[in-house]
């Protein structure tokens, strides 16, 4: 009877340690329940308020709408003399009285961020007919406060894209070889977006030497940006020289991408072997992946080496 007694106490006591477990673990578990609702209560008042901020906020927007809708609107009105195409492109245009005095003062900020800023306002609101002005006097001024700097280049550009013979023909009257050279580049920059062709007409006909070299090149990467298929065309006709294996990096840059077969032409009329085991490779394994068929005709009768031409047909076959 005893070790009946016993067994039964044991299995009491088991079953009441098995109950106060049970109990205590589901009190702990309802106060992580309490805790996490308590949170999400909390989160859920701070989204409400957030939400009738926002509500707020755009009542009072709706509001201010209304009240410019109903105000009445300025008449816009155009000087006679300059029209509206001549006005400055970025709000009002920036007076002709003082521009020189503007540039100054620009350039005069000691602090880099108000300086650029004056200097991009400068840029965007002068008048078209103000800009030969603003040239003049920036080419009296030395380094990059003057033919050296950033806005004497988007200048002449600018003039170079809407009058580029008188652009050049100022640029050319200039007494400074470097405020010479500065110019005219940012001449041909403009003159370059409106009409590569003419512009690429007259770097041809600067005399040999440094100059030229800098014009054809200023050209060059212009006009492949846009239109790689004409620059390489252009560039095909350049007898061997150091200029004609610098013209075609910018051309072989935007071109692989936008005219893979126009590349591969240029290439070929060049005829130099050097170039196109330089260019070859990079150009066919963009090309493969846009034309196999063409591309794969032209690695086969490309100079490129034996190896390589393997290595990249290879490389296709195994990503079909």
């Amino acid at each position: 009877m005893l070790n009946m007694t016993t067994l039964q106490k044991a299995t009491v006591g088991a079953a009441l340690a098995a109950a106060l477990g049970t109990g205590m673990f589901e009190a702990h578990q309802n106060f992580k329940l309490d805790k996490q609702i308590q949170t999400l209560q909390q989160e859920q008042q701070s989204l409400t308020e957030r939400i009738r901020g926002l509500e707020e906020e755009h009542d009072k927007t709706k509001q201010q709408v209304a009240a410019l809708r109903n105000r009445t609107q300025p008449a816009v009105q155009f000087d006679a003399a300059v029209g509206p195409s001549a006005k400055a492109a970025n709000g009002a245009a920036l007076p002709s009285v003082g521009l020189e005095d503007e540039l100054d003062r620009a350039y005069a900020e000691t602090s880099p961020g108000n300086r650029e800023t004056a200097l991009d306002h400068i840029s965007k609101s002068i008048l078209p007919s103000d800009i030969p002005r603003a040239l003049a006097h920036l080419a009296t001024r030395p380094g990059m406060s003057g033919v050296e700097s950033p806005l004497f280049r988007e200048l002449a550009s600018k003039w170079g894209e809407s009058d580029p013979n008188a652009a050049v023909a100022w640029a050319n009257g200039l007494s400074d070889a470097s405020a010479q050279r500065a110019a005219l580049l940012g001449v041909l920059n403009g003159w370059t977006h409106v009409s590569p062709e003419a512009a690429a007409s007259y770097a041809a006909t600067l005399p040999a030497g440094d100059l030229q070299d800098a014009a054809v090149i200023q050209v060059i990467k212009e006009w492949s940006f846009s239109d790689a298929r004409g620059a390489a065309s252009w560039v095909s006709t350049f007898p061997e020289s150091k200029l004609r294996d610098k013209a075609v990096e910018p051309i072989i840059f935007w071109g692989q991408g936008q005219c893979p077969a126009a590349i591969a032409d240029m290439l070929d009329a060049i005829g130099s072997a050097e170039l196109t085991e330089k260019y070859g490779a990079t150009l066919a394994s963009i090309w493969l992946s846009r034309d196999a068929a063409a591309a794969r005709l032209w690695i086969g009768r490309s100079t490129l080496p034996s190896e390589v031409k393997q290595r990249l047909l290879r490389r296709a076959d195994e990503e079909k």
